[in-house]
């Protein structure tokens, strides 16, 4: 009788621990690309294009009205209007020199596989060296309660905190941060995360549309108190994008916080749908991190 009582919880146990090896451990899933992509490097804005005068006749090639008096508050809206590209370059600056540690909030929603997911609100934890974010969803929670990534640090591989009860008495989930899996979630890597790196993104692309001549941008003013953005400031831009590119985009606006010069939103639509929408909001220059803000154990608490 004992024997009998044994025989279907041991049955049940030798079924379950391979699914949980492969489910929760990812054993055997595999990385995308064959290895684990690194955060991208950061990028020297500096060095890309050398210093301007915007009141310097010899800096008339490059649209800027030789000779205009200009505010230097107003600098950042002369940039807007006349050359995008320098102001990115210098946001980029901005970031580099005092966005390397914060926490914010960031709201984004997606279309991914043709289908456009519920807004997702997300509690965020950002440290450059080593590259390391922690996130928190705090509002339509996906299949992830919260996440971690840590360069260099555990197998290099990102860590999920599962949103299902069940599935938490496991602890946390092990995936490569390619995963297929991974990136059936969300259309950019946890190592492409960040200000800077959202900055980066347009800054080389729209540098090289306008390298080979086919760039327009239409300044759309300062708009006062974008809810999105937490209530900012945002000097506004759109450009049009003819032919349309990746996932069919037609039209990418963004928002540059007047103050600070980052990049707190992105708009990017692919004629009247939209593609995908990013706000960094509350954002938290140089805090103070609780020593386990990026350990594993952080997780258990989500």
């Amino acid at each position: 009788m004992l024997l009998r009582r044994l025989i279907i919880p041991l049955c049940l146990l030798i079924l379950l621990v391979p699914v949980y090896l492969w489910k929760v451990q990812g054993w055997w899933t595999a990385s995308v690309s064959g290895q684990d992509p690194l955060p991208a490097q950061p990028f020297d804005p500096s060095k890309a294009i050398a210093e301007f005068n915007p009141l310097d006749v010899s800096d008339a090639n490059r649209g800027i009205i030789a000779g205009a008096a200009i505010n230097p508050i107003d600098n950042i809206e002369l940039l807007a209007r006349t050359d995008v590209i320098e102001l990115l370059r210098q946001s980029l600056v901005k970031c580099q020199e005092t966005a390397n540690n914060y926490t914010c909030t960031l709201a984004k929603q997606e279309r991914i596989n043709g289908k456009l997911n519920t807004p997702e609100e997300i509690e965020v934890w950002f440290k450059q060296q080593p590259f390391s974010v922690f996130m928190h969803w705090k509002k339509n929670v996906t299949p992830a309660a919260a996440s971690l990534y840590v360069q260099g640090e555990n197998k290099g591989k990102i860590l999920v905190r599962p949103s299902a009860a069940a599935a938490k008495i496991f602890g946390y989930v092990e995936r490569p941060v390619d995963a297929a899996d991974v990136k059936a979630t969300t259309r950019y890597l946890v190592t492409e995360f960040g200000l800077r790196c959202g900055t980066e993104r347009t800054y080389k692309a729209w540098k090289e549309l306008r390298d080979k001549g086919n760039f327009n941008t239409t300044y759309l003013g300062l708009r006062k108190k974008v809810e999105e953005a937490g209530g900012r400031d945002c000097h506004v831009i759109l450009r049009k994008c003819d032919p349309p590119e990746e996932d069919g985009m037609t039209e990418i606006t963004i928002y540059i916080d007047a103050e600070t010069w980052f990049q707190v939103g992105s708009i990017l639509k692919a004629k009247d749908d939209l593609v995908g929408s990013y706000w960094f909001r509350d954002i938290n220059l140089n805090p103070s991190f609780d020593a386990k803000q990026f350990l594993p154990e952080t997780l258990k608490k989500y």
